[in-house]
């Protein structure tokens, strides 16, 4: 009878200690579970929050602006990418359209169709040099919206050795570019060559505009004349004048000679309204005034409230 009842008590008190085991057991399981759990749910909830936010290849937006920022070498240069629109909608170049021979100083009609939109067109002289390389700058800017216009335009001095296209599109509308169809040959004398600033570069307008670079048969008395300006309703706005003059080197500077000499100017260009003026150079020809420039020179500007 002892021996039953110790076997009794035995028996029960392996069970109640299993059962223990097994109540802390599950107990232990419950808490890894709900552990995982916490994990999983932190773990999905940082993902989504990750992926609302795009990266910068994911925005459908950018702030890449439409115009240069350091001269010829920007990512955007006019003359330059192919269009995303057909042919056939965007705006096309009549005249000059491939073929032509052109000469400095004479004045030529650009034309082109096919444009329905309102905003005022840009007129570019697109390059291609003997080696390949194509480069671009703004002949006319703010040119009147016409769905089948005219602009008159007189050949400034450029390398007889490149070929060219006339570039035409709409402000903001770079895509409905039209292009000359083929190219055409500029020939006469090159008069001048910038050093600096270059066409299309970004100038710091509070502080004066340094131009150098070299020319020849334009200078009267070793100057000749230089003025920037834009266009507003179609109407020239001069917003400085200034001389380039020819630098004195050692041996002087023999601007009689029909070589090309050294050249400065400084402008300053402060009190510009707008972000764009075109630098316009005129021979210094006492008997016979000069109406129209032999090279024009077109600048971006930044450094006012307006243009950042």
């Amino acid at each position: 009878m002892g021996e039953e009842n110790f076997l009794i008590i035995s028996r029960k008190l392996l069970t109640n200690k299993y059962m223990n085991m097994n109540q802390k057991g599950f107990a232990n399981i419950i808490l890894i579970v709900v552990i995982v759990a916490i994990v999983a749910v932190g773990g999905y909830f940082v993902f989504s929050k990750k992926s609302v936010t795009p990266t910068p290849s994911q925005n459908s937006e950018t702030n890449t602006p439409n115009q240069p920022t350091s001269g010829q070498d920007t990512g955007y240069v006019p003359g330059q990418g192919a269009s995303t629109v057909a042919e056939k909608d965007r705006i096309q170049i009549t005249s000059p359209n491939g073929g032509e021979k052109l000469e400095v100083g004479k004045t030529y009609d650009v034309r082109w169709t096919n444009y329905s939109g309102k905003e005022p067109l840009t007129i570019a002289l697109q390059a291609t040099t003997p080696s390949n390389q194509v480069s671009a700058k703004i002949v006319a800017s703010n040119v009147p919206a016409a769905s089948t216009g005219i602009y008159k335009w007189t050949v400034t001095s450029e390398s007889p050795d490149n070929k060219y296209k006339i570039e035409v599109y709409p402000a903001g509308g770079r895509p409905l570019v039209g292009r000359s169809k083929d190219f055409f040959t500029i020939s006469g004398d090159q008069l001048i060559t910038i050093t600096s600033p270059k066409p299309n570069d970004r100038v710091n307008l509070t502080k004066p505009i340094i131009i150098t670079g070299k020319a020849r048969n334009v200078f009267g008395e070793g100057e000749f004349d230089v003025s920037a300006s834009y266009l507003l309703d179609n109407q020239k706005q001069v917003v400085a004048r200034s001389l380039a003059t020819c630098n004195i080197t050692g041996n002087g500077c023999d601007w009689t000679s029909g070589n090309f000499v050294d050249f400065k100017s400084t402008l300053d260009l402060s009190s510009a309204p707008v972000c764009y003026v075109s630098v316009e150079f005129y021979k210094r020809d006492d008997k016979t005034p000069q109406t129209q420039p032999f090279y024009v020179l077109p600048l971006y500007l930044f450094g006012n409230e307006n243009c950042q």
